[in-house]
């Protein structure tokens, strides 16, 4: 994966009870030893608060 690349990814619910696939972006190229990559969730919702 690289840095800007959209991918799918299994999120859990806040439970842990099960998992939904989602879009996610990646932030960055793999990073260390273990290539981990840090991603960011893609979601069309927007906040009712304005914020």
């Amino acid at each position: 994966m690289t840095k800007g690349k959209v991918v799918l990814v299994p999120f859990p619910f806040d439970d842990l009870s099960a998992t939904k696939v989602r879009p996610a972006v990646c932030l960055t190229n793999p990073i260390g030893q273990y290539n981990h990559i840090i991603l960011a969730l893609i979601t069309s919702t927007i906040p009712t608060n304005g914020t």
